[in-house]
């Protein structure tokens, strides 16, 4: 019959009429859709019929309605009977208003059951906006928003202006982010913020700066200082990756609950660290706590505090620091509660040493306890005022004492304390006499003598076979033990001799003389 060519999308109503018809029989009219103008020719359901009366020659069908879109072609076919003249045939169409968009890029969604979306921000006459009353808009389920109404609920743009009902959805994901926007530059340890940042000083301290876009994106730190002039916040520690006017921020709210204070140093000593302007002003206050330098100079370095004085926001530490901080230091204060005994000064330990030692034992009265033995060896009777010889056991020291009278005993080590030895000759020099010939180095200062083989060389009388008692560190000693047949051997005289070590096969079999002097042999009357 004819065609039709959609121009505006929506919802037509089309009403056909036949004349120069018959009449007496069934009439029959379908519609087909051709999406876009191009493909496959759909028809259309329901089809609609008509019969007619005999002597009817024209009649109207009742309408068909069709959804269709903008280059959408719709085709009207019509059956009659075999005595119908020219078959013509006239096509009426409507378009629904109600629900025709009047934004012309806007189309409707259409569900699979045949529901319409109305575009509620375009219905309105054609002059003014109108009001609409008494209409119902039922509940909107999930399942029934098209993606393009889901995706335009995700975009939306939370702002003070619109989204600041209280405890709404829109409100409190606003209050998750405190700001966010393109950084104008940054530094080591600090960011740029954009110009429409506040302008009040610090008010973004204690706040996380998060990059998520751009260069440095996926780096938090926590904002120590802020200039609310240049929009420059100081972070905590140095970025990985420095960000610049490409980074996107975005400013989260945060509490330091595990600082007690931080910021920009001002200045610092051998052992002190001047503390930001908005420290306390309370003496001692941070005593005790642990300050962590974390970027700029002397970064890494953490020290216990062991004095603070609030006037002038100063800090004493302990131990010094090995590199001094300055102003650009920043700083926390982590309140650890507990004090570590390798950061106290040597002052300070000097003081508990001290302090120690000159306590009075009166009032120590805990029994086993030091201070209980201590003071009841104070009360006792002084030992050696005791008389000798008197009622002692043997083997007690009473006795031993008791047995010497008024006599005088001189007890002479083989070796002086330069290293020469001097020895009788037929005498036995045992270690478990207590007469063993021992040459020890306070200092430490021999190689390393683990596995060494140790020579007592005597010129012109021949060698001798020490040992090593301590090997290594302060005090290292080497030993000689003789038996009375071997200090035979030796000539009553004076004599040149040297210790030698071999050092193990590990060690490099090196030979390396440990003393050099004179060996004295004096002949037994």
């Amino acid at each position: 019959m004819t065609s039709f060519t959609v121009t505006i999308a929506g919802r037509y109503s089309f009403q056909i009429f036949f004349d120069s018809v018959s009449g007496s029989g069934a009439y029959e009219v379908n519609a087909r859709r051709q999406r876009s103008g191009a493909g496959t020719d759909y028809p259309l359901v329901p089809r609609t019929s008509f019969t007619a009366e005999a002597g009817d020659t024209s009649f109207g069908f009742p309408s068909i309605e069709v959804d269709c879109r903008v280059g959408d072609l719709i085709s009207f076919y019509g059956k009659g009977q075999a005595g119908d003249g020219s078959r013509s045939g006239v096509v009426d169409v409507f378009m629904n208003d109600t629900v025709r968009s009047t934004t012309p890029a806007n189309a409707l969604d259409v569900s699979t059951t045949g529901e319409a979306g109305l575009d509620f921000n375009n219905v309105k006459a054609a002059a003014a906006p109108t009001t609409l009353t008494n209409i119902t808009v039922p509940t909107v389920t999930t399942s029934g928003l098209s993606a393009d109404a889901i995706d335009d609920i995700w975009d939306e743009v939370l702002t003070l202006a619109t989204h600041n009902v209280g405890y709404s959805a829109g409100q409190r994901l606003r209050f998750m982010i405190l700001d966010g926007a393109t950084a104008q530059a940054g530094a080591a340890n600090s960011i740029t913020l954009a110009a429409a940042a506040s302008a009040t000083d610090d008010i973004y301290v204690q706040n996380i700066v998060s990059i998520v876009s751009g260069v440095g994106a996926g780096q938090t730190r926590l904002i120590v200082e802020y200039d609310g002039g240049t929009k420059i916040a100081i972070v905590d520690r140095e970025w990985e990756v420095i960000p610049n006017n490409t980074s996107i921020y975005e400013l989260l709210p945060f509490s330091g609950i595990l600082l007690t204070q931080h910021g920009v140093a001002l200045a610092g000593t051998a052992n002190t660290i001047q503390l930001s302007a908005n420290a306390s002003i309370t003496n001692d206050i941070y005593i005790g706590s642990m300050i962590v330098l974390s970027t700029g100079l002397g970064a890494g370095q953490a020290r216990l505090i062991t004095a603070y004085n609030g006037g002038t926001q100063i800090a004493t530490v302990a131990p010094d620091w090995v590199i001094v901080p300055d102003a650009t230091t920043v700083y926390k204060i982590i309140p650890v509660g507990r004090a570590i005994i390798d950061s106290i000064s040597a002052a300070v330990l000097a003081q508990i040493v001290d302090g120690t030692w000159d306590e009075l034992l009166a009032g120590h009265a805990i029994v086993g306890s030091a201070g209980a033995s201590l003071s009841a060896a104070g009360s006792a009777a002084d030992p050696l005022l005791n008389p000798v010889p008197g009622a002692y056991a043997s083997g007690t020291a009473g006795f031993a004492l008791g047995r010497v009278g008024s006599g005088q005993i001189t007890t002479v080590s083989p070796v002086a304390q330069d290293g020469d030895v001097e020895i009788y000759q037929g005498d036995d020099y045992d270690n478990a006499d207590g007469r063993a010939i021992d040459w020890t180095n306070l200092l430490g200062t021999w190689p390393d003598l683990t596995g060494a083989t140790i020579t007592v060389a005597i010129k012109g009388v021949g060698s001798f076979t020490g040992s090593v008692v301590t090997p290594t560190g302060a005090g290292q000693k080497v030993r000689l033990e003789l038996t009375r047949a071997q200090t035979l051997t030796i000539p009553a005289d004076q004599h040149s001799f040297e210790v030698r070590a071999t050092q193990s096969v590990a060690l490099g079999s090196d030979v390396i003389t440990l003393v050099e002097g004179t060996w004295t042999c004096i002949k037994r009357y």
